[in-house]
C-alpha cells in the first residue's frame, strides 16, 4: 500500500488510477482522505495488487497532477486505520 499526499482537491478515483496505470490495483484500492466537513485533503491511499506493482507504485513519486507534484510512499496499515477507522485493513480488501 502506498500514500499519495499533494493531490490536487480535485483528484477524484479514476484520475489516481490513472495516475498508477498499467499497474494493478487491489480492487476498490483507491480511498481519497477528507476532513471532518468532508473535504478532500490532498492525500489518498493506494492498495496494489502486487508486491511488485506497489514497488513500480513508488516510481510514481513526484509524478505531475494538474500543477501539483504528487509524492507517493510506502504507507503502513496503522495509518491506513487511522485515517479509515471504520473500513476493512487492506490486507482484508
Amino acid at each position: 500500500m502506498v500514500k499519495c499526499k499533494g493531490l490536487p482537491f480535485s483528484a477524484t478515483v479514476e484520475k489516481i488510477e490513472a495516475l498508477f496505470e498499467p499497474l494493478e490495483l487491489a480492487e476498490k484500492g483507491v480511498r481519497l482522505c477528507t476532513n471532518d466537513q468532508g473535504m478532500p485533503t490532498g492525500e489518498c491511499f493506494v492498495v496494489l495488487a502486487t508486491e511488485e506493482a506497489q514497488k513500480a507504485a513508488l516510481e510514481r513519486h513526484r509524478t505531475i497532477m494538474g500543477s501539483r507534484f504528487v509524492t507517493v510512499e510506502l504507507a503502513a496499515a496503522d495509518e491506513f486505520l487511522k485515517a479509515f477507522p471504520a473500513a476493512p485493513t487492506p490486507a482484508r480488501m
